[in-house]
């Protein structure tokens, strides 16, 4: 197990995945780590499809890619669609922002288990709802690709620093 930074650090998204199936049990446990996530007034708005069935995964990819993207989804070996669950005006004004962090939670959970993953937010939702019968009043929001990297290299990761985006008032 990782220490916290050393996680985020390392956390990064895959665009090439090994040729070998990613277990149940992990993927589970991905979506278990967003589901205690945070959220205004403990909505829980989200709703998880895990697809990791292989002819499931082409046509997933090929939603993935509807708009020009994601062309490295052809050999993922599962996803996890992410969907809103709204029932309250709480959830609605701030699923998104709930979502991003149920989202973050399941990625460092992947990482923090030997996994890797991609957030996709161009995924032709509409092939995607009638691909996997989901209810078009809440589209999905994001899709995550999820298995292990083909190389365990991690990038350097480039970033602004902290100067450039904090103003300090203290």
């Amino acid at each position: 197990m990782k220490d916290y930074f050393s996680l985020i650090c390392d956390r990064q998204s895959c665009r090439d995945y090994a040729d070998r199936p990613i277990e149940k049990e992990i993927l589970f446990k991905c979506v278990e780590a967003a589901g205690l996530a945070p959220s205004a007034r403990n909505c829980q708005p989200w709703r998880f499809t895990i697809v990791n069935r292989p002819d499931l995964c082409k046509r997933i990819a090929a939603c993935a890619q509807e708009e020009g993207f994601n062309q490295f989804t052809d050999h993922c070996p599962a996803f996890i669609v992410v969907q809103p669950e709204i029932g309250s005006a709480t959830a609605e004004k701030w699923h998104r922002f709930d979502l991003g962090l149920a989202v973050m939670q399941l990625c460092l959970a992947a990482e923090d288990l030997g996994a890797a993953t991609c957030i996709m937010g161009s995924i032709g939702e509409e092939h995607l709802v009638k691909t996997l019968g989901l209810s078009p009043d809440a589209p999905p929001v994001v899709v995550v690709a999820i298995g292990y990297a083909a190389t365990p290299e991690h990038r350097p990761k480039i970033r602004k620093q902290a100067g450039d985006y904090v103003t300090y008032l203290g």
